[in-house]
Parts: structure tokens; sequence; C-alpha cells
């Protein structure tokens, strides 16, 4: 941080920005599925950790590699394919 007549100027790289075009996006498609066809459920989940709302069987949903699975809305899928992270233990999504 360079100091100069009141006003502070901060030095970034130009290489820390990302271009919008170079933002990868994961296709989330192949962890929608209804609740009724999730054969496995460890953490006996039942209703949406986010919004709170009681899975049925005909229920989209999003089921995760670490096995966490959430209610199928436009806002999470936005969030998670775009951080690439669950929301709920953090765990990296590939």
């Amino acid at each position: 941080m360079y100091k100069c007549n009141l006003h502070y100027i901060v030095y970034v790289m130009p290489s820390v920005f990302l271009k919008y075009n170079e933002i990868k996006i994961i296709d989330m498609s192949k962890y929608i599925k209804t609740f009724g066809d999730i054969v496995e459920n460890p953490y006996n989940m039942f209703e949406c950790n986010i919004t709170f709302e009681p899975f049925e069987s005909t229920t989209l949903v999003f089921n995760l590699p670490c096995n966490h699975i959430f209610l199928y809305t436009p806002e999470i899928d936005y969030s998670i394919s775009r951080t690439k992270i669950c929301p709920y233990c953090r765990s990296i999504i590939t």
C-alpha cells in the first residue's frame, strides 16, 4: 500500500483477477435426482439444511459426492456450481 496525498493506492497484481470467461462452472445436472431415487442416505437427511423444507419422494434434490442432500432451487444451483463447495461440510465438488 502506498500513501499519496491522503489517498491510499492499493497495488494488486493483475493476475489475481479472473476474467468472466475464465470462471469455470460445474455442470450440476449429474447431481440432480429425486429424493425417492437416492439409495444411500448415511446422514438420515429428510429436510434441506438451507431452506429447512422436508423432502418428499418426488422432490428434486442435489445429492452431492459427500452424500449431503439439498433441495433443488435455482439459487442453490447457482451458488454450488460457482463456488464448487458443499454448503454444509465445505468439501470440494469436482
